[in-house]
């Protein structure tokens, strides 16, 4: 009795750092730039539970009834932006930025409902006012509110500079709760095809990107699966598909991870071999996850740089997180419009690794 209590504490302490892992990182690269701010309208499906009295969406599964339980509209948030960043810069037609005095922690996200036909005429309008003509969908991991992740997405329309549609289900958002959200990501599976496969006839597939984050990798996997097996494998082609820090089983995503590369022109996997929370993750399920970088005793692992199109992108060097386990915002957006990493860095390939293995790395003066 006393060793499953110590195994209790012992496993409830590895999950608060998880937790810590994919929320903290998010919010220190926030405040280190945090010099001005600006309100960033998203786009967002979600599979959440919406709570009239306090108008927000809570940790738990929508009702099923009406249209597989998937409610839309915008969540207008505030971001931090460096000081010299222009918001023009970024502005997205039909979409208004606008720069604010007040911090992102005194402004609470605004929720616009809208119905499924508006929604998709105003995204569709939004996506041919671009210059890039697309769009990007995002999914975020486990330990998120609706508010976090909507800051996320906000985050990632502006690297990309475009509109980002973020899909939010049911995270509960607690230390203890990590079983839990694993269960209403698969729980949300049925609602995320259908939107998805929504989403893509509205723009249509050439005109989309995906950025997935930790457990919500596991979503987009299985989405693209079986699109892969429902098109006899010769599937149309999304623009980019961007697996970053995947808490999936690495023996597991290696067996199917075909069907997902062969959804896309370019698929790349951002990996960081100081992620805790995967390394955590590992101890929890018994296995390695694929996100995380070799641990010691590990053979090379040669997946999945040798699958064409796929990219490995190891941001180790460049990640200021002290565990790992954050969203690289700026350098998927970089990544994603002109394959190079920014200013001031450069991209090693790692020839250790079969395919396209690269190391992100600061330019040495």
């Amino acid at each position: 009795m006393a060793f499953s209590k110590l195994a209790f504490v012992s496993l409830s302490v590895k999950l608060s750092i998880v937790v810590w892992g994919v929320v903290a990182p998010i919010q220190l690269a926030v405040q280190a730039t945090e010099n001005h701010f600006v309100t960033v309208p998203v786009y967002f499906a979600t599979s959440r539970e919406y709570d009239s009295d306090k108008a927000a969406y809570k940790g738990t599964r929508s009702p099923e009834h009406k249209d597989h339980g998937i409610e839309y509209g915008i969540v207008t948030t505030t971001v931090a932006m460096p000081k010299e960043t222009d918001s023009k810069a970024f502005s997205i037609p039909n979409l208004e930025e606008k720069e604010t005095t007040k911090s992102s922690k005194k402004q609470k996200a605004h929720i616009l409902k809208l119905t499924r036909e508006e929604f998709y005429k105003r995204l569709k309008e939004s996506n041919q006012g671009t210059s890039f003509e697309e769009t990007c969908l995002f999914i975020h991991g486990y330990n998120n509110t609706f508010e976090a992740a909507a800051k996320s997405a906000a985050r990632l329309e502006v690297a990309l500079k475009e509109p980002v549609v973020l899909f939010s289900w049911p995270s509960a958002a607690k230390t203890k709760n990590y079983t839990v959200d694993e269960c209403n990501a698969e729980w949300s599976e049925r609602p995320f095809q259908i939107f998805v496969q929504n989403l893509e006839e509205s723009i249509g597939c050439q005109h989309l990107m995906t950025v997935s984050h930790s457990m919500s990798n596991r979503l987009i996997n299985w989405y693209m699966q079986s699109r892969f097996d429902k098109n006899m494998g010769k599937p149309a082609h999304f623009r980019e598909i961007v697996l970053t820090s995947p808490d999936i089983d690495r023996a597991t995503f290696k067996n199917y991870f075909y069907k997902v590369a062969n959804n896309s022109d370019k698929v790349r996997l951002y990996i960081s071999d100081k992620d805790t929370p995967l390394r955590l993750s590992k101890f929890i399920h018994g296995s390695a996850r694929t996100g995380a970088g070799l641990a010691a005793g590990e053979k090379v692992w040669s997946m999945p740089g040798n699958i064409t199109p796929t990219q490995t992108v190891n941001f180790t060097a460049v990640d200021d997180s002290s565990i790992g386990h954050s969203i690289q915002y700026d350098l998927i957006g970089r990544m994603h419009r002109e394959c190079t990493p920014g200013k001031g860095l450069t991209l090693i390939p790692d020839s250790q690794f079969k395919g396209d293995y690269v190391r992100v790395s600061k330019i040495k003066n």
